[in-house]
């Protein structure tokens, strides 16, 4: 059997987020939810793709990020050195990378049965995100597709675990 499962980036008004859905859509899913109704519920391991994302956000701003986003513009970097001083690139006051990183505030964290949008509700991030006047694209929502598989295989562990088979069935 082949489970897919779509991750989905989008850009809105509201801020940015990684919108994971259309898990109804799946054929597969159909059919392991007929078997059983336990899996139409994927809260929980929604709790915990969640959870990842935080930790891949904070990891996102630490490291991957710093070596993958476009330099600060000479002016900008001598500016924020004098006024911020070691403060890493995108990184200001914070707000932003709380706001991936940690529940609260602007964090975008909605959890359904069927759906997860996580992200950030602080418009820095969509300027980020899509670029603004003169400000580059640098993306702070940017999974991997090993970070996206990871996700893919977290979901489908869980519904193999709710329906008691074993993975050597799939």
């Amino acid at each position: 059997m082949k489970f897919s499962f779509d991750v989905l980036e989008r850009t809105t008004k509201a801020g940015v987020f990684t919108k994971t859905n259309n898990i109804g859509k799946s054929k597969t899913v159909k059919i392991l939810s007929k078997l059983d109704g336990r899996v139409k519920n994927l809260k929980p391991v929604f709790r915990m793709v969640a959870e990842n994302f935080r930790e891949l956000e904070r990891i996102t701003f630490e490291k991957r990020g710093i070596r993958t986003w476009k330099p600060l513009s000479k002016k900008y970097k001598k500016w924020k050195k004098k006024n911020y001083p070691g403060k890493p690139k995108m990184v200001l006051k914070g707000d932003l990378k709380r706001s991936l990183t940690q529940k609260g505030g602007k964090h975008i964290e909605r959890i359904k049965r069927q759906s997860l949008e996580m992200g950030t509700s602080d418009k820095k991030g969509q300027w980020h995100q899509l670029g603004k006047g003169r400000l580059p694209v640098r993306k702070v929502i940017n999974p991997r597709v090993k970070d996206r598989k990871e996700w893919i295989n977290m979901i489908r562990s869980f519904i193999i675990e709710k329906l008691g088979f074993t993975r050597s069935k799939f």
